[in-house]
């Protein structure tokens, strides 16, 4: 093919234009050189010189040794080989192949679905339209993979990586990256190094992999992993599901009804706005609901759970854990473990679960049950229902009228403020009313009662029971068994009710004239009979009962009431 005369600019320069190729155009520098060129397409390999070719509208191949070359392709689905040196290089339209060797090179995918190769160097590397297939390879580049479903992979050194639209696949390769996922619903994988991921806009998977890795979300509903070692994750906006893997993880829920799953390590999991569900996972785990009506679930470890605003469902797990209810309604279950439980403000359900477990129920009309094994409960404000279950629980019901139910166990209950009513049931209980018109119920065991202020009744019912009236008008009732009755101060009355194995009971502080005794019975005879320290009263009916420091003579029908 006839090879125009050279124009000569200067001295350095050489352009040789070629005649039966339209619009194509060589610049060389002063130096060795090769080309071939047919009727249909374009190959040129140049070396060690500086290029600028303008390709034609077919299929072209060029190569550049070790010059520095600028290659625009146009049409065609050409194959552009970079060199040594710094190119850069323009694919055009057709599906291209853009290689840009050894330097940092600029490469331009352009239109069509290319595959485009950095190779060694920092490189800078745009997709363009259409599906492309990029790889960075050696040192860090810079990757806008532009319009279309692309897929990107940043190779060594620390790249950064931009999916554009569409839904992108994108690699961070070794090292640590940069990769924005951008628009459409893509997946990013960190793999090697400290990896930091954005998902931009759409529903996006993103894969930490090895390192610690920084992950967002974004908009949409995302998918987020962190594999190995210690990762943070956001969500942002969207219903997102993030999984922490190994290491101790940061999971930020952001907005939209999240699930958050801390898997191993000690993590840290933010609900944020909207009903989000976390679970911990193993390892001793911090999780925070956050605003909305969230579920947490410490799983192992010894968690520590904040439900936030709203009414929450709190679930420690195994192993000794702590829950806050907070504002809400929340529901508390401590497991297994040694629980520590607070309820918060307004009306909440707390239950211990097996472990000696501490229960608060903070504000509001609360209901607690301890569970098995030995717990306290403390009912705060309110009108509170409490149950001790199995166990010598401590009961303490706080201000607020509250109903409290020991359990089976050896119990202590204190009424606190306010007119409460308290069960001992089984077991050696000691009771107490505290403040308030108490009423009491001891149960089955021997029992000790203290009614304390207020006009308090008190009920032994079967063993050997000890009851104290305290301040007040109180009404006391010893029951089966042996009993042993005080009074206190004010005008209290002691009652008898129980024909069968009613023992002998003991009235310490009996006042003639103030005083009174209850009987329930028709039959209303009685006997008084003096004794070394008072005075023994044998009823027709089979009741009988001492009063200490009386005299016998004294006890007439007056000090009696018959029902």
């Amino acid at each position: 093919m006839p090879i125009l005369p050279p124009v000569i600019p200067n001295p350095e320069d050489v352009i040789f234009r070629l005649p039966t190729l339209s619009d194509a155009e060589i610049i060389a520098a002063a130096g060795p050189y090769d080309f071939t060129i047919d009727d249909t397409e374009s190959v040129i390999v140049f070396a060690d010189v500086a290029v600028l070719f303008y390709g034609t509208e077919n299929d072209n191949v060029f190569t550049l040794n070790d010059g520095r070359g600028v290659f625009v392709a146009r049409g065609g689905n050409d194959l552009l080989f970079g060199g040594a040196q710094n190119d850069i290089a323009f694919g055009g339209d057709g599906n291209d192949t853009l290689y840009g060797g050894e330097g940092n090179d600029l490469l331009f995918g352009e239109e069509g679905n290319d595959l485009i190769e950095g190779g060694g160097g920092s490189d800078i590397l745009y997709g363009g339209m259409g599906a492309d297939t990029i790889l960075g390879e050696g040192s860090a580049d810079y990757i806008d993979a532009g319009a279309g479903s692309d897929s990107v992979v940043g190779g060594e050194g620390n790249d950064t990586v931009l999916g554009g639209t569409g839904n992108d696949v994108l690699y961070g390769g070794i090292d640590h990256d940069i990769l924005h996922g951008e628009l459409g619903n893509d997946t990013l994988y960190g793999q090697f190094g400290h990896d930091t991921m954005f998902g931009g806009a759409g529903s996006d998977w993103l894969y930490g992999d090895l390192g610690n890795d920084l992950m967002s979300g974004g908009g949409g509903n995302d998918r987020m992993f962190g594999g190995d070692h210690n990762d943070t994750m956001g969500g942002d906006s969207g219903h997102d599901v993030m999984r922490g893997g190994n290491g101790n993880d940061i999971l930020d829920g952001g907005e939209g009804n999240d699930l958050l799953m801390g898997s191993a390590g000690h993590d840290s999991l933010i609900g944020g706005t909207g009903s989000d569900v976390l679970k911990g996972g193993w390892g001793a785990d911090h999780l925070d609901g956050g605003n909305g009506a969230d579920t947490l679930i410490g799983e192992g470890g010894a968690d520590v759970l904040y439900g936030g605003n709203n009414d929450d469902s709190l679930n420690g797990g195994a192993h000794d854990d702590t829950l806050y209810g907070d504002a809400g309604t929340d529901t508390l279950t401590g497991e297994d473990g040694n629980d520590v439980l607070w309820g918060g403000a307004a009306r909440d359900f707390l239950r211990g679960g097996d472990g000696d477990d501490s229960l608060m129920g903070g504000s509001g009309n609360d209901y607690m049950r301890g569970g098995n094994d030995d717990d306290t409960l403390l009912g705060g404000d309110g009108n509170d229902r409490m149950f001790g279950n199995s166990g010598a629980d401590s009961l303490v019901g706080g201000d607020g009228e509250d109903l409290i139910e020991a359990g089976s166990g050896s119990d202590f209950v204190s009424g606190g403020d306010g007119d409460d009513t308290i069960f001992g049931n089984i077991g050696d209980d000691t009771l107490r009313g505290e403040r308030g018109n108490d009423a009491m119920h001891g149960g089955d065991g021997n029992d000790l009662m203290f009614g304390r202020q207020g006009n308090d009744t008190l009920t032994g019912s079967s063993g050997n029971d000890v009851l104290f009236g305290g301040d007040g008008n109180d009404y006391l009732r010893g029951g089966v068994g042996n009993d042993i009755l005080r009074g206190g101060a004010d005008a209290d009355q002691f009652v008898f009710r129980d024909t069968v194995n009613n023992g002998l009971d003991v009235i310490l502080d009996f006042e003639d004239g103030v005083d009174l005794i209850r009987i329930a019975s028709a039959n209303h005879g009685y006997t008084v009979t003096g004794t070394a320290d008072g005075a023994l009263v044998e009823m027709d009916n089979g009741i009988d009962f001492v009063l200490t420091g009386v005299n016998a003579a004294l006890i007439t029908d007056d000090d009696f009431v018959f029902v």
